[in-house]
């Protein structure tokens, strides 16, 4: 019997863990990446990403495979107050061992003062401008062009890639 009542709080505690990292993810922003036309200029793209990493390049590129370079990225960065904590319960589960046998033991915590706030995240939001030097041929093939973001920087680095957006009509 005794057995039993422990694999079944150990059971609770496995549930209470699983639900934390469920709401964590939950509570996480996800990227957002997006490209339009800037309506002051027909010609000129906005690349527009909320992520984890800033923007290092943005870029362009053609059917053919030519790149047309960001002449501008502006990036604003804010932190947010990190997930988790609050009042939500902590649970624990131990077991020790000796030559006086084995133990177990359970803990669940309560915070008293609305617990620590967890890790602050930072977030990026980028803004990137290409400016289109052939706009006929973009019109054209609009649909074969291809937005390339490269996030983050050393081993973080990685590469996004965006679908053109449809010119504005003429």
């Amino acid at each position: 019997m005794r057995n039993a009542v422990i694999a079944c709080l150990a059971l609770v505690a496995l549930a209470a863990c699983a639900s934390d990292r469920e709401r964590a993810a939950a509570e996480a922003p996800q990227p957002d990446y997006a490209a339009s036309f800037a309506p002051e200029a027909g010609d000129l793209l906005l690349v527009q990403v909320s992520d984890d990493d800033p923007v290092r390049a943005a870029r362009l590129v053609a059917p053919d495979g030519t790149a047309i370079e960001a002449h501008a990225i502006d990036t604003e960065r804010r932190s947010r107050g990190g997930g988790g904590g609050g009042f939500y319960p902590s649970v624990g589960v131990g077991v020790g061992g000796g030559s006086g046998g084995v133990s177990t033991g359970v803990g669940i915590g309560f915070p008293i003062f609305g617990g620590g706030g967890g890790r602050a995240r930072t977030e990026y939001d980028s803004v990137a401008r290409i400016r289109i030097p052939d706009f006929a041929a973009y019109r054209a093939n609009w649909q074969k062009y291809e937005v390339r973001v490269t996030l983050g920087e050393g081993a973080q680095q990685h590469e996004v890639a965006i679908p053109a957006p449809e010119p504005p009509a003429p």
